[in-house]
């Protein structure tokens, strides 16, 4: 029995090592950040206009200026669907775009392929309703935001 006391009482002491071993090295690895300089260049946007416009066809000739998305319950899925056609006479990088479901939050989204001036893309437009949204009427808003 006192040989087995013997080699318990190390134990605690082992313990007790070992975690302010691990604590030491955590801290330690928190303590250094390591911050890189760095430069870049903005340039101005390309000459020409920024203008998008979405229609419900792929030819183009049904504009759209307000999209009903019907009914839904809190936590499905609403989908739509549309065109995409750049209008202007630049193209245009990046397309952001952002549901806003007023009272209730925001989804976003980016479309990071070019588009060239007169191009035309399909978009697939799906969103979760928040499952904390209560019954009602809510005014959505789909922003597009395009950037050279």
């Amino acid at each position: 029995m006192n040989r087995l006391m013997k080699k318990i009482w190390k134990l605690p002491l082992i313990v007790w090592v070992l975690i302010a071993f691990g604590v030491g090295i955590g801290v330690g690895a928190l303590m250094y950040t390591l911050v890189i300089p760095g430069t870049i260049t903005i340039l101005p946007p390309a000459e020409g206009t920024y203008e998008i416009k979405i229609y419900s066809d792929a030819e183009c000739t049904q504009e759209i200026t307000s999209i009903d998305f019907g009914e839904a319950h809190a936590g499905d899925y609403v989908h739509s669907y549309f065109y995409l056609k750049n209008t202007g006479t630049a193209t245009i990088s990046i397309i952001e775009k952002r549901i806003e479901i007023s009272g209730v939050g925001i989804i976003k989204g980016t479309l990071t392929n070019d588009l060239e001036p007169q191009q035309v893309r399909h978009i697939d437009l799906t969103f979760t309703v928040p499952a904390s949204a209560g019954t009602g009427t809510y005014a959505v808003e789909v922003k597009l935001e395009c950037y050279a």
